[in-house]
């Protein structure tokens, strides 16, 4: 899974299809994340413009995570990787409506280690789906809190999911200078 972290955030597409065409698993999975393969691969298809490809793959990654989800509806891992498929699908309110799940499910009061992870993912969900403001609210969120092992400033500035963001005020000041965050009044998963 990391390997094809890196290969999103170096932008080396090529590199990472290569890596999901090779690897025997259909997943990727951990005690707090699951990537279903056609997951993966619908995100590298987003990265790179393959539109069809990627509705393609979003739509496949979507039906096995439902069937996941019905076997394990608390499974928060799967929670997320639903929304994260559907927000690829283009379902909008599906996709907010799993991310925020997820995030209810593993918060940071309970959590704050791994919590972090799908307010991260959550973020993402509202790039994908056309809410700049909200996902730049997660962000601050999110950067607000330790995150140790899920992401950083540096992290940020590199991430080609964030590319819509660039140019927010609130983002290149949460870019450029996130000790301010830690001053504001941030809304706490303001959309749950």
């Amino acid at each position: 899974y990391h390997l094809f972290e890196l290969g999103l955030l170096e932008k080396d597409y090529p590199k990472v299809l290569q890596l999901l065409d090779s690897t025997p698993y259909e997943s990727f999975q951990e005690a707090h994340f699951y990537i279903p393969k056609s997951l993966a691969y619908a995100w590298t298809f987003h990265m790179m413009g393959g539109i069809k490809k990627r509705d393609k793959m979003a739509k496949a990654a979507c039906s096995e995570l439902e069937k996941s989800l019905q076997e394990h509806p608390e499974d928060t891992r799967v929670q997320a990787a639903l929304g994260l498929s559907y927000a690829f699908s283009g379902k909008k309110e599906a996709a907010v409506q799993h991310g925020i799940q997820a995030a209810n499910l593993n918060p940071l009061s309970s959590n704050a280690f791994e919590g972090t992870r799908y307010i991260l993912n959550l973020a993402r969900i509202y790039v994908l789906t056309g809410e700049k403001l909200k996902a730049i609210e997660q962000l601050e969120y999110l950067l607000s809190n330790p995150c140790f092992n899920n992401y950083s400033v540096a992290v940020l500035k590199i991430d080609p999911m964030w590319d819509l963001l660039r140019r927010h005020p609130r983002f290149i000041r949460l870019a450029n200078d996130p000790s301010a965050i830690f001053h504001s009044d941030v809304s706490v998963l303001s959309s749950l």
